[in-house]
């Protein structure tokens, strides 16, 4: 029994003495401050972001020097290449703009000058480039304590820099965006079949389309008379890319005004393309018949007009004479 009471002695004497000092190493963990072995606190530590092309983000780091001297501090902004879970740091120079993080950051690359227990605050901005590369992207933004940019260009590999990781998820945008930029036949007139139509499709976004859908012929009284399936499938228009096809009817039926219209679909919500072209069918026969009854009508007006235009020149006239005093004489005919 008075070992029992001594044990329960000994663990209260433990409690007592031994959890303030758990407690202590709890609150060190908690502050990062009391950690920083350069004492230099950078906030927010870690921005990541998803982003589509175009995208701006704006942010707001502070910077607080608890170094018992004065700092001077540079913005170091380099791309990281994660592979085999190693980190390399790679100059912006040295990526393309499509792909380089580093290069759509925009903060004061001046000297920072902070006295002991000193805060800043700078504005960092982020410009997606127009022509972002869809993919994730990894930049750093180093303030290392040195005498000259050139020094502190130096010491971005050193562990002992304050430092700022940005995660960028770049997202693909999907741009399906085409237009019938030509549509026409070869001919207005045709006196025989085939008729041949041409279509240009040129595409504007950023996927490969394969337009599908009809030419429907109408006669003059509006009643359809003929499709013509027209598909692209078989080669795809690239982005920024121009799609021809030429197609023929050779059915010959129809006579006059012919309307052709043609109604396409493309893309994953199927948009819509549209445009409408007239032409003339006159077979050959109507053609030869319109010819020569055009050619007796012309005929039969220049006869007419020269008949009345003879008869008005040699119509004989009636010589009037008048009287010494000024009277007509209507009865002195010769």
């Amino acid at each position: 029994m008075r070992i029992l009471k001594t044990f329960i002695a000994i663990s209260l004497i433990s409690v007592i003495f031994i959890a303030p000092f758990s407690f202590v190493g709890a609150q060190d963990e908690i502050n990062p401050v009391k950690k920083d072995k350069t004492g230099i606190v950078v906030t927010p530590t870690i921005i990541d972001e998803q982003a589509k092309i175009r995208d701006i983000f704006t942010y707001t780091v502070s910077i607080t020097n608890y170094i018992d001297r004065k700092v001077n501090l540079y913005a170091i902004v380099n791309d990281i290449s994660i592979s085999d879970g190693k980190q390399e740091f790679i100059s912006p120079s040295e990526l393309d703009r499509q792909i380089s993080l580093a290069r759509w950051i925009k903060i004061s690359r001046g000297v920072i000058e902070l006295n002991p227990r000193e805060s800043t605050e700078l504005s960092l901005e982020i410009n997606v480039a127009s022509d972002a590369l869809p993919g994730k992207r990894y930049a750093m933004i180093s303030f290392p304590a040195a005498s000259n940019r050139y020094v502190a260009e130096k010491a971005v590999s050193g562990v002992g820099s304050a430092r700022l990781l940005i995660n960028l998820d770049v997202k693909e945008v999907i741009v399906e965006k085409a237009q019938i930029s030509e549509f026409k036949a070869t001919r207005n007139v045709y006196v025989k079949p085939p008729a041949i139509f041409n279509i240009t499709v040129q595409n504007f976004g950023n996927r490969d389309i394969a337009p599908i859908g009809t030419i429907y012929l109408f006669n003059r009284r509006g009643e359809e008379i003929r499709q013509l399936p027209v598909d692209f499938s078989g080669e795809p228009i690239a982005p920024e890319g121009i799609g021809e096809m030429a197609l023929e009817w050779d059915s010959g039926k129809g006579l006059g005004k012919i309307k052709a219209k043609v109604e396409l679909e493309y893309g994953s919500s199927e948009r819509d393309l549209m445009d409408t072209i007239y032409i003339w069918l006159i077979p050959l026969p109507y053609l030869i018949g319109f010819i020569l009854f055009t050619i007796i009508a012309v005929i039969i007006l220049v006869l007419f007009l020269f008949r009345r235009t003879y008869q008005g020149v040699n119509r004989p006239t009636t010589k009037v004479e008048t009287t010494a005093n000024g009277v007509l004489d209507l009865k002195n005919k010769k």
